[in-house]
């Protein structure tokens, strides 16, 4: 494996700042949480996923028990790390089968997957990436960048149509060059195609924005969450969705999925039932809009891939 280390931190990429639990009882099921979302001159007000009726819940063998991230490769299989595991596995979902597997590094804090048309790459932790050329069996690079620990990099997805990734930071927003001082988390873009990272954040989701939709738009009982002294949410994976074109970007920490649009603003934020959602870390998208999330397996459950069909 090579190191790469060719970064050129890009200072004059467009930064948005955005000024600006879960839908537990079926009689609340008419209740529609949103808020107004511009998307190519279009209002798009509704959330178009059903989270209480699956398609399918699958479960998975032990190999991916800490699944930690997920992505379409072909058809309907899909791509998958797993935490602690420098490979990536290859599962079918029709057959319900892991029938390969891919070494790309040591043994480490892995956390994201993400797959353009003919690389594949790896998120650690710390914010370094992996690249596997070829998607199968080329050479694999490791890009150094200047996140480390404190940030908790977790969510990797690609952004097509601007030729990046987008790295969601679990914990600091702040980088070695600039220190934000806010309370929020920052989505961070890494170029493709010149390799280069910029140190200012492609999104910024601000605590205060969250809270005030949960105000503005959730039931009393779920307005409860924003009392608690615990942390209200932190992305755990993110995804685009070729449909509508906004970022998902799914917590497991809150137990939310947060929809923004391509500037930044919050379209929708969606509670996430603990009865499918006990451990949420990887989201990923078909062309026509259904949506896979993974859920980490614990000591009393296994780890499961669900797919929700998406409702025009």
């Amino acid at each position: 494996m090579k190191t790469r280390s060719m970064f050129i931190y890009r200072h004059d990429v467009p930064f948005f700042r955005t000024l600006d639990s879960w839908r537990f009882l079926v009689f609340l099921s008419s209740i529609v949480l949103f808020s107004s979302c511009s998307n190519g001159g279009k209002q798009n007000n509704t959330f178009n996923y059903d989270l209480e009726q699956p398609a399918f819940v699958l479960n998975l063998p032990g190999k991916l028990q800490e699944i930690s991230g997920l992505n379409l490769y072909r058809g309907n299989e899909v791509i998958c790390e797993q935490d602690e595991k420098g490979s990536v596995y290859f599962y079918d979902l029709d057959k319900n089968i892991l029938f390969d597997s891919v070494e790309f590094g040591r043994d480490q804090d892995y956390e994201g997957i993400a797959k353009t048309d003919s690389n594949i790459y790896i998120l650690k932790s710390n914010g370094n990436i992996f690249e596997i050329e070829g998607l199968k069996n080329g050479k694999t690079f490791e890009y150094k960048t200047f996140l480390n620990k404190k940030n908790n990099t977790e969510g990797l997805c690609y952004d097509k149509k601007n030729s990046r990734l987008l790295i969601a930071c679990k914990g600091s927003p702040d980088n070695k060059v600039k220190a934000y001082g806010v309370d929020a988390k920052a989505i961070y873009a890494f170029d493709i195609k010149t390799n280069t990272f910029s140190t200012d954040p492609a999104y910024f989701i601000y605590d205060d924005s969250v809270k005030q939709y949960i105000k503005n738009s959730f039931t009393d009982q779920m307005k409860d969450m924003l009392k608690t002294d615990k942390e209200l949410f932190a992305p755990s994976e993110i995804a685009i969705n070729p449909v509508d074109k906004n970022l998902y970007v799914l917590c497991s920490v809150g137990k939310l999925l947060i929809v923004l649009n391509n500037s930044g603003a919050i379209c929708n934020i969606y509670p996430l039932n603990p009865k499918f959602f006990r451990h949420p870390e990887g989201i990923a998208f078909y062309d026509n809009g259904d949506m896979l999330i993974s859920n980490e397996g614990g000591k009393k459950h296994q780890a499961n891939i669900i797919k929700f069909r998406y409702m025009k």
